[in-house]
């Protein structure tokens, strides 16, 4: 019996113990984990019951290792208690701390547990320096700010936001979000125009006040703000206050808010309206998987807690835990751990920290929010984040998703109606301030006709001119109201490098005194070292203003081409030409007077024999010409002294006569004087245009170089003037030499009353000089501008109303508008009355330029001079060839020639009256005598271009 008991009860006991421990997990080993949670952090209660329930959700699932999860909170505005609660988590031999707060709390808890090697896992982390110095052994579960400052940028693009404003909290999280911000906009290839970057304490009202009014003052209307979660309302509240909250702007937050929405407001359904539209990044939560949606269930149903409660806080806080508890499986697998004895008073370390961070930078879960895998560094290896927008009735919404790096998509386009934006616009705004919103300026002004004109009216000192009335265009259509304001002395400024400060309108602009400089401005380098400038609104430059002779008295200005002595040399060029016209006329045998010469000594007059004139041109049907004697007497070639004049007098004037010249020669002496005339007409006609363009009249300087190298004029330039600084800064050293010889003048008005007085040039502004002194008739410009620039408006550096003001400027400028203004108030009276006359000297054309033309005179009269000796040796040998000559030589026939053609002279000299012929001396011959001799001698004689007269 005893035995068969026994061996019952050692069947039944075993079994016995196997069924007590049904359902219950025999664990081997237990080690405890700290949560350490500030005490004001928004989700501290979801915090509190979660510590618990990842407890027990671990040891459900887990055999061999036990999780203690100890729960402490700390107090969030004393540095002493956050060390004090981490050194007693320590102290509680603890192997890891899990926490879900910033970067400042991270680092300070780093700071203790590193040197004692107990790893610490960072939720919430996102310094990208948290692993700087002694601080190896931190587990970061969120990317750094890298990543999300990337996203913001993509989102930045996206909506073609270029210009913007950060504002961040003082904290570790806010300063360095806006640091990263800042540096990864500033390499970026896209032109961003961060206008304003400020942080605020948000625990000094005033301060975040201040911030914000800044922000305003930029007109900026995209604002990134980085703050934490308990921060947004009050940012937010004062923001609405202030106006920064309506229609057209835009609030990008980042996941401080995005993942604490609930600071945002008291509860579901009760958030301001004016939150509705805020743009956010949230981290990316896998929500639609089967572990997400197990957790949801049975964590907010064992905490009894509404959706809202599962915060990316919440949700990777039970993921660090269960990465804990993980690694702790591995970690004890192959090894025995004992509990750390740590005391964090002494420095005591736990020898096996390192190893258990290792396994803990090498595990791999299957999170709830998302999956860990980590990089060697301890960061994770995916990175995805959620682009949210705030809607009713006061959540987040996704509206695109980033996954890293820069992969940015879209749920909707950019103008879906899904996304809402502030003051419930449905489509996207511009991201630009497109007014001032009645905001009140202090302009810089100062008399200076035509741009700004003092006057006094009614109310007091009353502004007119181009600059007053484009600032009144200017406010209304950028809605802003302004008051003018006046420096004391009355100047544009200038720099005084001993004081190093400046006068005049920039002095008051750069200290503060005044908001924009809204004058005629010329752009200098000097000048936009100290203040930025708009747009151009008017071109200009440098120019000479000279008295000359008035155009009106000058009733001769069509002589003002040429020089006298080249006019005279004209008129007797149309005597000389046509003397020898009449010339050549009378000696050429093949001329008119040739051949009625040569017809008289062949031929009885009246009845000699009918010939005909053989020409192949001519038909035979053609009845028979006369007697070519009577055909010469009838002719109207005849070319005597006066048509000689007549024919070179009328080609002077590109005109023609009805007698022309036959002989070859007469021909080309004609051509020539035509082709001379040609010339001259030419030139003249150049000439005379251009005076009457220029109608510089009496002036003998052509450009302001002139002024170095003579005495009859002086010079002047406006003392401490843009003009002069401009001449003493260039390159040209003759520019310079120029304000060195110049009269330095007080006043425009005293450089005009010298110009007035005569023999004085005035070097100044070009429109100054227009407005002021063209009115004149006998005042001109001289050798065009100098140098050129631009006038502009003048900002201080990096002001917010540069861009709006541009803006609106070029539009002006491209409608005409400035151009307008200037011919409301441009003074100049009508100067078209105001004919040329004489020019100087200098302007007139003179022999020494024209004396080529003369030497083409001559020399195509000295070809027609040969041309006249080879006709007449052509007609010598063509009388030897007639058939009825008798056997003469050569010579001979051209002594005949010669002396025939003297005894015609002779005869018709003495016909004039101007010669008595006396009776031949004995043995002499008589005119009878040789008339019957060259009758007998030339039978034939060959008077004209193949004419035969027999």
């Amino acid at each position: 019996m005893t035995l068969l008991l026994s061996l019952l009860l050692a069947v039944l006991l075993p079994l016995h113990n196997t069924m007590l421990n049904y359902g219950r997990t025999v664990y081997t080993e237990s080690f405890k984990i700290g949560f350490m949670v500030s005490d004001q952090n928004v989700h501290i209660e979801p915090l509190r019951k979660l510590a618990s329930f990842a407890e027990d959700f671990f040891n459900t699932n887990s055999t061999t290792v036990k999780l203690d999860v100890v729960f402490k909170t700390y107090d969030a505005y004393s540095l002493y208690g956050l060390v004090d609660t981490t050194c007693w988590m320590a102290d509680q031999s603890v192997v890891t701390v899990v926490s879900p707060d910033g970067s400042n709390q991270i680092a300070t808890m780093a700071d203790i547990l590193s040197p004692i090697n107990v790893p610490l896992i960072s939720v919430r982390g996102t310094d990208p320096n948290l692993r700087s110095g002694l601080r190896n052994n931190i587990i970061q579960l969120s990317p750094d700010d890298s990543f999300q400052a990337a996203a913001i940028i993509d989102l930045l693009k996206y909506y073609h936001w270029m210009d913007l404003s950060i504002v961040s909290s003082d904290t570790l999280y806010g300063v360095n979000g806006a640091n990263t911000l800042q540096k990864l906009l500033a390499s970026q290839s896209t032109n961003f125009n961060l206008k304003l970057a400020d942080g605020f304490k948000a625990s000094r009202t005033p301060e975040l006040v201040n911030t914000l009014l800044r922000v305003k003052e930029s007109l900026t209307r995209v604002i990134v703000l980085i703050c934490e979660g308990r921060y947004g309302a009050k940012v937010f509240r004062e923001a609405e206050r202030i106006g920064l909250m309506g229609s057209g702007y835009v609030w990008i937050v980042t996941d401080g808010i995005t993942s604490n929405s609930a600071a945002l407001g008291s509860s579901v359904g009760n958030y301001p309206s004016y939150l509705t539209g805020l743009i956010g990044i949230y981290p990316a939560i896998q929500s639609e998987t089967d572990l997400f949606r197990e957790f949801q269930d049975t964590y907010l149903k064992y905490a009894d807690l509404p959706n809202t409660a599962l915060s990316p806080a919440v949700l990777g806080s039970f993921d660090a835990i269960q990465m804990a508890g993980s690694a702790l499986v591995n970690f004890t697998r192959s090894t025995n751990v004992a509990e750390p004895q740590i005391n964090c008073s002494d420095q005591g370390k736990w020898s096996r920290g390192d190893e258990f961070f290792e396994v803990l930078r090498n595990v791999q879960v299957k999170g709830v929010a998302s999956d860990i895998a980590l990089n060697p560094d301890g960061t994770p290896q995916k990175v995805n984040y959620q682009i949210v927008n705030f809607i009713e009735p006061g959540y987040f919404s996704p509206i695109g998703v980033w996954r890293g790096p820069q992969k940015l998509g879209m749920f909707y386009d950019r103008e879906g109606n899904a996304v809402r934006f502030l003051g419930n616009l449905r489509h996207h705004p511009f991201g630009i301030a497109n007014t001032l919103g009645g905001r009140h300026l202090r302009l810089g002004v100062t008399h200076n006709p035509p741009f700004a004109i003092k006057k006094e009216c009614e109310t007091g000192i009353c502004w007119d001119g181009i600059c007053p009335d484009a600032v009144r265009e200017l406010a209304a259509i950028l809605n802003f109201s302004f008051d003018f304001v006046e420096p004391d002395d009355g100047l544009f400024g200038t720099y005084d490098d001993k004081k190093e400060t400046w006068s005049g309108l920039i002095g008051l602009l750069l200290r503060g005194e005044i908001d924009m400089i809204t004058m005629d401005v010329s752009v200098s380098f000097e000048r936009e070292n100290f203040i930025d400038f708009s747009v151009s609104f008017m071109d200009s430059g440098i120019s000479l203003a000279v008295k000359g002779e008035s155009g009106k008295k000058n009733l001769f200005f069509f002589l003002s081409p040429f020089t006298s002595e080249v006019w005279l040399l004209i008129a007797l060029s149309i005597v000389i030409m046509a003397l020898i016209q009449r010339f050549f006329c009378r000696l050429s045998p093949y001329g008119s007077h040739g051949r009625k010469a040569f017809a008289k000594r062949c031929c009885e007059c009246r009845s000699c024999r009918k010939t005909r004139i053989s020409n192949t041109s001519q038909a035979e049907s053609e009845p028979p010409v006369k007697c070519l004697l009577d055909d010469i007497e009838d002719s109207k070639e005849m070319l005597s002294m006066h048509n000689a004049f007549w024919l070179i007098g009328a080609g002077s004037v590109s005109q023609g006569t009805e007698v022309m010249p036959r002989s070859m020669s007469g021909r080309f002496i004609l051509f020539t004087w035509w082709f001379f005339i040609m010339l001259i007409t030419c030139m003249y006609s150049a000439n005379l245009t251009a005076f009457m363009t220029l109608d510089k009249i009496g002036i003998s300087i052509d450009h302001a170089k002139d002024l170095l190298d003579q005495t009859q004029y002086k010079w002047g330039i406006l003392n401490q003037s843009f003009v002069e600084a401009l001449l003493k800064s260039n390159i040209d050293k003759d520019y310079q030499r120029l304000v060195d010889g110049a009269e330095m003048l007080n006043s425009f008005e005293e450089g005009e009353a010298r110009v007035q007085e005569g023999q004085f040039v005035l070097i100044d502004e070009t429109p100054f000089i227009s407005y002021n002194l063209m009115g004149e008739c006998n005042i001109f410009y001289v050798g065009g501008e100098l140098q050129t620039f631009d006038y502009a408006f003048g900002f201080p550096k990096n002001s917010p109303y540069a861009a709006l003001i541009n803006t609106q400027m070029i539009k002006l400028r491209e409608h005409g508008f400035f151009d307008n203004l200037w011919k409301k108030y441009d003074k100049t009276p009508d100067t078209s009355k105001c004919t040329s006359g004489d020019p100087g000297q200098k302007d007139m054309l003179k022999l020494g330029t024209l004396k080529g033309i003369f030497f083409f005179l001559c020399i195509g009269t000295s070809i027609s001079l040969v041309l006249l000796v080879l006709e007449i040796i052509v007609a010598t040998f063509n009388d030897g060839q007639q058939k009825a000559s008798p056997d003469t030589s050569f010579r001979t026939r051209l002594k005949n020639r010669i002396f025939m053609k003297r005894e015609e002279l002779r005869n018709s000299w003495a016909a004039a009256g101007r010669l008595s012929v006396s009776a031949p001396a004995n043995g002499g011959r008589n005119y009878d005598q040789l008339n019957i001799e060259a009758q007998i001698r030339t039978d034939m004689i060959n008077v004209e271009d193949e004419t035969v007269i027999t």
